[in-house]
């Protein structure tokens, strides 16, 4: 039943995410499809009630999940930058050092 279940799931989520052309949220007949599976659900003696607050939660951590993926990259980014500025600071106190060798008798 749980492979069933997970069958159910996996294309609930593919049909809530369908969309159109522009990238738009295509709704036509979604409505009657999710009451659909939630009647499906029912019968199976799944919780539904417990079933659409998993699916909001699930909503609610996509933004998140995307943010993540941001967050990550900038960091990968501002690590380089830090490597490149440590390195040339590293040249500038070098060079301070010579020049100070240099000017001390």
């Amino acid at each position: 039943m749980q492979t069933a279940w997970n069958k159910r799931w996996r294309a609930q989520i593919t049909a809530s995410t369908r969309c159109g052309p522009l990238g738009t949220y295509d709704g036509s007949g979604f409505q009657a499809e999710y009451e659909r599976f939630l009647r499906e659900l029912q019968k199976s003696r799944v919780d539904v009630e417990g079933f659409i607050r998993l699916r909001r939660q699930v909503e609610e951590l996509r933004p998140l999940h995307e943010r993540l993926a941001l967050l990550q990259r900038l960091e990968k980014e501002h690590a380089n930058q830090r490597l490149t500025l440590l390195a040339e600071w590293e040249d500038v106190k070098a060079a301070e050092l010579i020049v100070s060798r240099r000017t001390t008798p």
